[in-house]
């Protein structure tokens, strides 16, 4: 389980291409991703329509995901699909054409593991909200912590904050 001990106030941003291919960038200050860089590649127009949770075991020895697990935000726009995750050192964001990309790759590449769908929502904000709020609004700069700052924390705060009158809950099986 990623512990935080190694938080690089980084966004990594993989962008999948047409014949899914990921070109990765890090961000380490902030001034370049927003709205500079990212305006130049992508829309930060584009209207989120619809917010998923999902969840996967921490290992693949893990029996069962009911307590202990990752949890992650998958994002629908008209131009495309975005996943944004929190691990223990920074704030990993993906952009693919397919949906099949985004649940089943992480940072390092193939999950790997189960992938269980948890919750979803009808989006309100724009992309460029998101973007705007994780930059600005303190969440890259607020470190991992395994027990208050975590991925789950995390998924809850984007959730909420994109979803339209939903909140992500406990009984959603997000918190158990």
């Amino acid at each position: 389980m990623a512990k935080g001990v190694r938080w690089t106030y980084e966004i990594h941003f993989h962008n999948y291409d047409e014949d899914n291919r990921v070109s990765p960038s890090i961000f380490t200050d902030l001034r370049d991703f927003f709205p500079n860089k990212f305006g130049l590649i992508l829309d930060p127009n584009q209207t989120i329509r619809t917010i998923y949770a999902y969840k996967t075991p921490l290992s693949k020895w893990q029996l069962t995901s009911f307590t202990i697990y990752h949890l992650f935000i998958v994002l629908e726009t008209d131009q495309g699909w975005w996943s944004i995750e929190k691990d223990g050192e920074s704030i990993i964001i993906r952009r693919s054409n397919w949906k099949s990309t985004i649940i089943t790759e992480n940072k390092r590449g193939s999950r790997g593991l189960r992938v269980s769908f948890v919750k979803e929502a009808t989006g309100k904000k724009s992309i460029g909200n998101l973007l705007h709020w994780l930059c600005f609004e303190c969440e890259v700069f607020d470190s991992y912590h395994f027990l208050f700052s975590n991925c789950k924390a995390f998924s809850k705060r984007v959730f909420d904050y994109v979803a339209d009158n939903e909140e992500l809950c406990w009984y959603d099986g997000a918190f158990s």
